[in-house]
C-alpha cells in the first residue's frame, strides 16, 4: 500500500518543477457561488499542485459555451443536462463529473400572475417571454415537447444581461432563472416571484456539469482527469467553507454583468448546498443509470436522447498491475477487517440515503401542513431552518425569508395568539420535554378569511441552544366548520327560547285578554250610569285596560304570533297618516321629512301591526337627539324588486354591543322603558317574510332599513251595494265562549246593537244549538280556544256543510295562522280581545257588507290610540325624570 501511494504521487512530485499547463474554464454564466467549487480550486492552490494554470472565464452576451469548447478557445467548460440532446445529434462532449445533482434552472413568473404551469404561457406573445442561456434545460425541452411545442422555436431568444430588469419592471412575463440567483435579486426589487411548474412527474433532472471536448479526453487522458481532480477537490473545499468564498467572490470574482450582493451570495451558498446534495451523492458522481432513463424519456417525447458510454468519465484503472498485485499482497493481513469496516459503512451510509431520501420526500409531498426543524430565538420567536415547500402555500413566502429574521414569523400572527406561542416558548426553555399543541390564527393579509394552523412540537435543547421539530398544519376549514356550528347552536337556542316564550305568551293572552274583555266591556257598560264628574276614573280605567292589551300584542309580536289580519296595505297612504298624528309625540325641536315614491304596489299587512312598527322606529329615532334640534327622514321606494322603508336620524348613534342587543326582549336603554318595542318589531317583519337591519355609528346617527315583498293584487275596495245596515232587523245571535265573563259581556254588546242573543258555553253545544234553531241564528260570536271543540274546527264543519252563516271569531292569543284559509271569506272576520262595544259593532258591520263607520273604530282610530299611548307613556317619562330631579334638589338644600 505503502508504494502504491507512493506511486501515486509520484506524478506530482516528480513534476512539481515542470511548468503549469495552460487551461481555461468557460462558465455558463457570470460570477457568483454557483461557481463556488473552481474559484475555491484555484484560490487554495489545487490546480496549481496538478501543475494546472486556469483562466476562468464568465460567460459573455452572446457567447456559446458548447462554440467556445469546439472552436478551441476554451478547453473545459461547465454545461447543463443538455448534453444527452447534443450526443444524440453527434456531439464529441465528454462528461467529467456532474456537480448539481438537482437542477436549480428555473421559469419564473410573478406572484400575482395567473400563470402556474408551463401550458398557461404557450398563449403569450413571443415578446414577453425569454428562454435559457444555455438554448434549453432539458426538463423545460420535455415539458414542452409533452405539450406539442417546438422548443427549438418555441422561445424567440436566449436571456440576455439586461432582462432582468426588464422582468422587474414587467415589460417579461416568463423569466429562466437560477433558483439561488434570480429569485433573490427580484425580492430585493419588492418583486415577489415563483417557479412554474414544468413536468407532471416527479423526474429529478440534474443541473450543472462539468465537460470537455470527446478529442481533449482521448489525447490528454492525464490533463483532463487533473482537471477533474483539482476541480472536485475545490467543490470539497467551497462547500465547507462558504464564508471565504463569498469574500473571495466580492473581491476578486467581480462580474461585469451583475452586481454582487453578500446577503444574496449566502442565500445561494445555501441553496446551492442543497441542490449538490452531498449527503446523498458524492460530488461529481455520475449515475449511467439515471442519465439512461432521462435519455429514455427524451426519445419516448420524441427527442434525441443517448448516453454513449465512451463519453461518460469513468474511474482510472490503477496505475500499473504489479503495484496493484504487491499491494494486495502487502495488505492481505488487513483485508477482512477492511472489508467488514466498508461494508458496514456502505451499509450506514445506504441507510442513511434511504432515510434522508424518505424524510425529503415527506417534506416535498406536503400539502395542507408544512413540516419544519427551527430554534428558538433570544426573544423566544421561532426561526425556521429547514421547512417543506408548502410553507409558502400556508404562510405567503418562502423558507429564505423566514430565515432572514426570527420576527417574520412572530409578526404574521394575529395579535392576540402571540402571546400565548411566547409562552409556550418561554415554558419549553425552562422544561425542554415540553410539547406544544397550540391554534394559531394568521393575521389578515389579501385574504378573504383569516387563516388557522394548528402547531405540533417537540422542543430539544443541545449544545447550539433550543431546536424545535414539529407541523404546522391547516385547520382553517375545521376552525370555520366549528364557528358554523357555533353559530348554528346558538340560533337553535335563540329559536327554541323564542318558541317557548311564543307559547307561553300565547296561552297567557289568551286567558289575560279573557279578563281585559270583561273589565272593558263591564266598565263600558257602566258608563252612562256614572256622574259625568267621576268619568275621568272610567277614562283612566279604559287606557290601562288598551295599556295591557297593547302590552300584550308586543309581546305576541315578538314571539311571531302577533299577526292578526293582513291586507294589501298602501304603505305611503299609512306613513303620511302617521307621520300627521305622531307629530305630538316627537320632541319639540325635532321634526320628520317624508320621501315616498308614488304608485307603489301595495304590502300585504295588518295596518295595526305596520302602524307599531312605523311609530316605534320613527319615535326611536327622534328620541335619539337626546333633546337636541334634528330631524329624522322617512324614506320609502323601491329597492331590487323589493319594498324598502328606511328610517335615518343623526342623533347620538350606538356601539357595537348596543346594537347586537337591540332586538332581544327587555333590553332598553331608557330608565323606564320595558324593551319591547324593537323586539316586537322584529317579529312583526319576520311575520310577513320581510327583514329589518341596522346600522349605527356612534356620534353620527342611526339608520334602520326594513325590506318587504309587494303583493300582486291591489287593494280591494268593497262594493257600496253589499252596505247593510245590521240594524235594520233585529235578529238572533249565537255567542259561543267557556268563559262565563267574556260570553256575559258579549252578550250585553250584541243586546245593546239590537240583537237578541243565544248562548253555548262550547263547541259541542254551539254546533248542537246550530242543528236545532238554525232558521233563527244570523250571526255567530265564535271564541277561537275552547276546551272541548275549538272555534276553528267548529267553523270548518259549518262551511263543509256549505252554510255562508256570517261569523265573528274572537281570541286573546291574536295568532290566526292556523285560520288563515277560512279568513279569506269575506262572510267570516277576526276580532282580538279585549275589544270594545264600538269594535264589535264594526266587525259586524264588515262581515255583512256594511261601512257605518261614523261610530266605529277603524285603522286610523287604532293608530290615534296607539300614538296617543306612546304621548302618554313620554309625558310620564318625563314627569317622573322632573320628580327625581326636584327631589333631588330639595335633598341638596336641606
Amino acid at each position: 500500500m505503502i508504494l502504491a501511494l507512493f506511486a501515486t504521487a509520484a506524478p506530482a512530485w516528480v513534476g512539481a518543477k515542470e511548468a503549469l499547463d495552460d487551461v481555461s474554464l468557460q462558465l455558463k454564466y457570470y460570477h457568483q457561488f454557483q461557481f463556488a467549487g473552481y474559484y475555491a480550486a484555484d484560490l487554495c492552490g489545487f490546480y496549481q499542485e496538478e501543475r494546472l494554470k486556469v483562466d476562468i472565464r464568465e460567460l459573455e452576451p452572446g457567447m456559446s459555451v458548447e462554440r467556445e469548447l469546439s472552436e478551441g478557445r476554451a478547453t473545459f467548460a461547465t454545461f447543463s443536462p443538455l448534453i444527452l440532446e447534443r450526443w444524440a445529434n453527434g456531439a464529441d462532449l465528454f462528461l467529467l463529473a456532474i456537480i448539481h445533482q438537482r437542477n436549480p434552472h428555473v421559469l419564473l413568473v410573478r406572484a400575482d400572475s395567473p400563470y402556474y404551469h408551463l401550458r398557461d404561457i404557450v398563449d403569450l406573445p413571443q415578446d414577453r417571454r425569454v428562454g435559457p442561456v444555455s438554448g434549453m434545460e432539458a426538463d423545460i425541452w420535455l415539458g414542452l415537447r409533452e405539450l406539442h411545442h417546438d422548443p427549438k422555436t418555441f422561445f424567440p431568444r436566449k436571456k440576455e444581461p439586461n432582462d432582468l430588469a426588464l422582468f422587474i419592471a414587467g415589460k417579461l412575463d416568463v423569466f429562466p432563472a437560477m433558483i439561488s440567483n434570480e429569485p433573490l435579486r427580484c425580492r430585493l426589487n419588492s418583486v415577489d416571484v415563483r417557479p412554474l411548474a414544468i413536468l407532471p412527474r416527479s423526474t429529478v433532472i440534474p443541473g450543472d456539469t462539468l465537460i470537455c471536448t470527446g478529442q481533449l479526453q482521448r489525447t490528454q487522458t492525464d490533463l483532463v482527469e487533473r482537471f477533474r481532480r483539482a476541480s472536485l477537490r475545490g467543490w470539497e473545499y467551497a462547500l465547507s467553507h462558504p464564508k471565504e468564498l463569498i469574500d473571495h467572490i466580492l473581491e476578486r470574482r467581480i462580474s461585469r454583468h451583475q452586481q454582487p450582493i453578500r446577503s444574496l451570495l449566502e442565500e445561494e451558498a445555501a441553496i446551492t448546498t442543497e441542490y449538490i446534495d452531498q449527503d446523498r451523492f458524492p460530488i461529481g458522481d455520475i449515475n449511467r443509470d439515471r442519465l439512461e432513463s432521462i435519455a429514455k424519456l427524451m426519445r419516448e417525447a420524441g427527442l434525441p436522447g443517448q448516453v454513449p458510454s465512451e463519453l461518460v468519465h469513468q474511474n482510472p484503472p490503477m496505475i500499473s498491475r504489479w503495484l496493484i498485485w504487491l499491494s494486495v499482497f502487502l495488505a492481505s493481513g488487513l483485508t477482512a477487517q477492511m472489508l467488514f469496516l466498508l461494508r458496514v459503512n456502505h451499509r450506514q451510509r445506504k441507510a442513511l440515503r434511504e432515510t434522508n431520501s424518505h424524510y425529503q420526500n415527506l417534506f416535498d409531498a406536503a400539502d395542507g401542513f408544512f413540516a419544519f426543524r427551527g430554534r428558538m430565538s433570544a426573544a423566544f420567536n421561532i426561526q425556521f431552518d429547514l421547512a417543506s415547500k408548502s410553507i409558502e402555500k400556508l404562510l405567503g413566502h418562502t423558507l429564505s425569508w423566514y430565515q432572514e429574521s426570527d420576527r417574520h414569523f412572530i409578526e404574521q400572527l394575529h395579535a392576540d395568539d402571540r402571546p400565548q406561542l411566547t409562552t409556550m416558548l418561554q415554558q419549553a426553555s425552562r422544561d425542554p420535554r415540553t410539547t406544544i399543541r397550540l391554534r394559531l390564527r394568521l393575521a389578515a393579509q389579501n385574504q378573504l378569511q383569516e387563516r388557522v394552523l394548528m402547531l405540533h412540537a417537540t422542543v430539544v435543547s443541545g449544545a447550539e441552544g433550543t431546536t424545535i421539530d414539529g407541523v404546522f398544519i391547516d385547520f382553517t376549514s375545521e376552525a370555520l366548520a366549528e364557528n358554523k356550528r357555533e353559530a348554528l347552536q346558538e340560533q337553535l337556542q335563540s329559536a327554541q327560547r323564542n318558541e317557548s316564550l311564543g307559547l307561553l305568551a300565547s296561552g297567557v293572552a289568551h286567558d289575560f285578554n279573557n279578563i281585559l274583555s270583561a273589565i272593558r266591556g263591564n266598565a263600558e257598560l257602566l258608563t252612562d250610569q256614572i256622574p259625568q264628574s267621576h268619568r275621568y276614573r272610567l277614562e283612566r280605567l279604559f287606557q290601562a285596560v288598551d295599556r295591557a292589551s297593547g302590552l300584550v300584542r308586543q309581546i305576541l309580536a315578538y314571539s311571531g304570533r302577533g299577526r292578526v289580519e293582513s291586507k294589501p296595505l298602501d304603505l305611503a297612504e299609512e306613513l303620511r297618516q302617521i307621520d300627521a298624528l305622531i307629530r305630538h309625540a316627537m320632541p319639540k325641536n325635532v321634526h320628520t321629512v317624508l320621501t315616498l315614491e308614488e304608485a307603489l304596489p301595495p304590502v300585504m299587512f295588518d295596518p295595526a301591526q305596520f302602524q307599531q312598527v312605523a311609530v316605534n322606529l320613527i319615535v326611536n329615532a327622534a328620541e335619539s337627539f337626546c333633546g337636541k334640534a334634528g330631524e329624522v327622514q322617512v324614506l320609502l321606494g323601491w329597492h331590487q324588486e323589493r319594498i324598502r322603508l328606511r328610517v335615518i336620524d343623526h342623533g347620538c348613534g350606538m356601539d357595537q354591543a348596543t346594537m347586537a342587543r337591540i332586538f332581544d326582549p327587555y333590553f332598553t336603554t331608557k330608565d323606564h322603558g320595558h324593551g319591547l318595542g324593537l323586539a316586537a318589531v322584529k317579529g312583526i317583519i319576520a311575520g310577513v317574510s320581510g327583514s329589518i337591519t341596522c346600522e349605527s355609528v356612534v356620534g353620527n346617527g342611526t339608520t334602520f332599513t326594513v325590506l318587504l315583498t309587494p303583493c300582486v293584487s291591489a287593494v280591494v275596495r268593497k262594493d257600496e251595494k253589499l252596505r247593510r245596515n245590521s240594524t235594520d232587523t233585529v235578529q238572533f245571535a249565537l255567542v259561543t265562549d267557556d268563559d262565563e265573563l267574556v260570553r256575559e259581556i258579549t252578550v250585553e254588546m250584541l243586546t245593546g246593537l239590537g240583537y237578541t242573543c243565544l248562548q253555548a258555553n262550547g263547541g259541542q253545544e254551539c254546533l248542537r244549538l246550530l242543528h236545532d234553531d238554525r232558521q233563527r241564528i244570523c250571526l255567530l260570536v265564535l271564541d277561537c280556544r275552547m276546551p272541548d271543540i275549538d272555534g276553528v274546527t267548529v267553523l270548518s264543519r259549518i262551511r263543509d256543510l256549505g252554510d255562508r252563516l256570517p261569523v265573528v271569531l274572537i281570541s286573546g292569543m291574536i295568532n290566526v295562522e292556523s285560520m288563515s284559509p277560512l279568513l279569506r271569506d269575506r262572510k267570516t272576520k277576526f276580532l282580538a280581545k279585549p275589544f270594545s262595544q264600538n269594535q264589535l259593532a264594526a266587525t259586524i258591520d264588515t262581515v255583512f257588507g256594511s261601512e257605518r263607520l261614523s261610530k266605529r273604530d277603524h285603522d286610523s282610530s287604532r293608530t290615534a290610540i296607539m300614538v296617543a299611548d306612546v304621548i302618554r307613556q313620554r309625558n310620564e317619562e318625563n314627569n317622573r325624570r322632573e320628580s327625581g330631579s326636584s327631589r333631588h334638589r330639595r335633598h341638596l338644600e336641606s
